[in-house]
């Protein structure tokens, strides 16, 4: 709820009280930095995840490494 906000300071604060997180809850902060604009934010998530992700949460993370990175024209 947080990340849709486009609160993503209390997402973690949320998301680290959480006992135990899960593929979803990861993706859920992935796509959260995406939908802010936070490509590079939205690539750290990604490093700590230990789980799979789903074919959703990766064309996320393609899209944060797309916008993170600096343009050339």
């Amino acid at each position: 709820m947080y990340a849709k906000c486009r609160s993503m300071q209390d997402a973690w604060r949320m998301f680290n009280k959480l006992p135990s997180r899960k593929v979803v809850t990861w993706a859920a902060m992935i796509l959260g930095h995406v939908d802010c604009q936070q490509g590079q934010q939205a690539l750290e998530p990604f490093d700590k995840c230990t789980g799979r992700l789903d074919m959703v949460t990766f064309v996320g993370l393609l899209t944060a490494h797309a916008n993170s990175r600096p343009r050339a024209f």
